[in-house]
């Protein structure tokens, strides 16, 4: 019926303009945002904070498990039991 051939209609459309999905080495859009010094920075900017998160990560589930009771934990995974 009529709901089919909205669904029909809707799948077939691409959200992305023709010359998006033609140029997949579009030398003049992204690529070129991604291989400038601003892009290269960001890029780096994003690894340190994600290496420096999950530093902060790891010392924070050692200081949790140092909290830990032991008598209230599961012998077999080292869980707390509630």
């Amino acid at each position: 019926g009529l709901w089919a051939a909205f669904v029909m209609a809707s799948t077939s459309v691409s959200p992305l303009p023709a010359s998006a999905t033609t140029a997949p080495d579009d030398i003049d859009g992204i690529a070129a945002i991604t291989r400038s010094s601003i892009g290269t920075s960001v890029r780096k900017a994003t690894v340190r904070s994600a290496q420096m998160a999950d530093k902060l990560d790891e010392r924070w589930e050692r200081f949790s498990d140092s909290l830990r009771d032991e008598s209230k934990c599961d012998a077999t995974t080292g869980r707390r039991m509630y």
